[in-house]
């Protein structure tokens, strides 16, 4: 993450171990890739989709990857600065009955930064 640009990934694969034996097992995974840019007056824009895997479903059936981008701005609320992004991804790649379009609207609170320095530059 550096002032002008921030590029991050949080992977999470999700099985099942324990349980019924009548229920299906599961494997699944996301990707949530972040690239943004940021420009003046608390402007961004940005990717916003996350990527979805399920393991077990027909091949033609596992893979939901949406190609989208997302504009935010962070405004003040009192003395609470807040991040509100609009975003929205046309989904190419989905299960059979899958999404074709997805809309956002995001409103986050942001709190005091723990890391003083950029880790990048």
């Amino acid at each position: 993450m550096t002032p002008k640009y921030m590029v991050a990934a949080l992977v999470q694969q999700w099985w099942s171990f324990a349980g019924k034996d009548d229920r299906p097992n599961t494997s699944q995974m996301a990707i949530l890739p972040k690239v943004y840019a940021f420009w003046g007056d608390g402007w961004s824009v940005g990717y916003t989709g996350q990527i979805q895997v399920d393991w077990k479903a027909r091949h033609g059936d596992r893979w939901t990857v949406p190609a989208g981008l997302a504009l935010g701005k962070v405004v003040k609320f009192g003395i609470l600065p807040v991040q509100i992004r609009v975003g929205g991804d046309y989904i190419p790649i989905s299960p059979q009955f899958g999404p074709k379009w997805n809309l956002q609207l995001q409103i986050t609170p942001l709190l005091p930064r723990l890391i003083k320095k950029p880790i990048f530059d």
